[in-house]
């Protein structure tokens, strides 16, 4: 059932984070760099809602490795974990593909500056990500509460999940534009120009 819902959740996160570049290009820039940040932001809240408390609505790679690595989520279920959220990804892009051929440019991630400068941006992008969202999801000091568990404060919830939004559009807006910041490893594997 956990790794049923994280593919369901990272397939939805890789649909609509790739769909709004797609559809941006193929209508001519109609829902611009603030609408394709929404997109993920929005489809991260959505996950999180609806599967964060089955899987803990990882979605990425990254997270679980740092969950684990904070000993917040067993290594056994790392492996697992990850080749879901690969498969996921997978998946999403052929059906990306399916559906906008020949529009798929717009949700690949090329970058606009070099290798180098890539990898830097791409590593204090996911750094800030992950940084964020273990302190939140993992701190019992930060929040009394965690992904793991349905929030005991109604409210304290909300804000953890406006905190992990606000984030995916920061990254989206700050660096998606520079070079093509997906924070998505499992994503990388799934660009087909």
């Amino acid at each position: 059932m956990q790794l049923g819902a994280e593919f369901v959740g990272t397939f939805i996160l890789i649909f609509s984070a790739a769909a709004g570049p797609i559809v941006n290009q193929k209508h001519n820039g109609v829902e611009t760099l603030i609408g394709n940040a929404l997109c993920a932001g929005l489809a991260v809240m959505i996950v999180v809602l609806s599967t964060g408390h089955i899987s803990g609505a990882h979605l990425n790679p990254s997270v679980t490795i740092a969950f684990a690595a904070l000993r917040h989520f067993p290594w056994l279920q790392v492996p697992a974990y990850i080749a879901v959220q690969v498969s996921a990804s997978i998946c999403a892009a052929f059906v990306l593909k399916g559906a906008f051929h020949p529009f798929m440019s717009g949700g690949v991630t090329v970058p606009s500056v070099s290798n180098g400068q890539a990898f830097v941006l791409e590593f204090i992008i996911t750094f800030i990500l992950l940084f964020v969202i273990t302190a939140v999801a993992t701190d019992t000091r930060a929040v009394p509460c965690n992904r793991y568990k349905v929030a005991d404060d109604a409210e304290e919830g909300r804000r953890r999940r406006r905190e992990d939004n606000m984030v995916e559009i920061c990254r989206r807006e700050g660096g998606g534009c520079i070079q093509a910041a997906t924070v998505q490893p499992a994503s990388k594997f799934a660009d087909t120009p």
